[in-house]
């Protein structure tokens, strides 16, 4: 049986938050990780996933993947003020943001759309 559950993408360069990352997200969704750009590229290449959530560190492979996969929904999760993440989807940079850490509400708020999702431009 396939399992239909939403695809996530880690990519942060600590391996301690990709760690308890993956595991505050495993029971949800299909969780996939990478602490380097090329391994985050070598993951997309093998499965585009639904979700990527990176570190404000990751933001080139955040653009890469957004660049060559526009239908990737971009997650940035970083300690960063709320404000500045804020700055960063309304720009375009991301779809949702959060603030690390986050409980789980945070992040699948972040990752399914709701309410986090900047607007749309007229």
């Amino acid at each position: 049986m396939d399992d239909k559950r939403l695809g996530i993408l880690i990519v942060d360069d600590d391996e301690l938050v990709v760690r308890a990352t993956r595991r505050f997200l495993n029971a949800a969704y299909r969780v996939r990780t990478a602490t380097d750009a090329l391994n985050a590229m070598r993951e997309c290449a093998i499965e585009v996933p639904n979700v990527v959530i990176s570190d404000l560190d990751m933001l080139p492979v955040l653009t890469r993947i957004h660049r060559e996969h526009p239908s990737v929904r971009r997650v940035i999760y970083s300690g960063s003020r709320s404000e500045f993440l804020g700055e960063l989807v309304q720009t375009g940079v991301a779809d949702a943001a959060a603030s690390k850490p986050a409980t789980l509400e945070q992040l699948k708020q972040a990752i399914e759309g709701y309410p986090t999702e900047r607007p749309s431009r007229p």
